[in-house]
């Protein structure tokens, strides 16, 4: 059964990674106070901190694949506004957005690999479910962080 969960996790998060686009779109369409990607990027860090809550309080199968289906969508969410930022920062200069876009991606699978090498001893203290609490808790952290970049104005608020 773990085999095949873990198959159709990845399925899954692949396949909402498809909505990236979308959220992008939603965020150069509806700007929040004036700014298209950190308000995002910020709702979708909380989002995934409190998908995670629920992923941590999972006693069911089917509230398994519902927590795995809120923690995809909202870290697309927020993966989208961070995208978005970088290619913002590259200031219409398509090279250096794409080598920003490199480095983006590598800072986030450098965290992905400390987030993973801090939870294995974090399992000896404290309970797989604590653990996964926890990790909200650095989503939103990396997202307050990130919203300290300069951040360009909406048409709207500039007019």
């Amino acid at each position: 059964m773990s085999v095949k969960y873990t198959c159709l996790n990845k399925q899954l998060e692949f396949s909402l990674s498809a909505l990236k686009p979308a959220w992008a779109a939603l965020s150069d369409l509806a700007p929040i106070r004036g700014k298209r990607r950190v308000p995002y990027m910020v709702l979708g860090a909380l989002s995934h901190a409190l998908a995670l809550q629920f992923y941590a309080r999972v006693r069911t199968i089917a509230q398994l694949y519902a927590a795995g289906v809120a923690a995809s969508l909202t870290f697309a969410m927020c993966e989208s506004g961070a995208d978005g930022m970088l290619v913002q920062l590259g200031g219409g200069d398509a090279s250096r957005a794409m080598n920003l876009q490199a480095r983006g991606m590598t800072a986030r699978n450098l965290g992905g690999l400390v987030a993973s090498a801090l939870s294995v001893p974090a399992l000896l203290w404290f309970s797989p479910r604590t653990v996964m609490s926890l990790a909200g808790v650095v989503a939103v952290a990396a997202a307050m962080a990130a919203s300290r970049a300069w951040h360009a104005p909406s048409r709207s608020a500039r007019a």
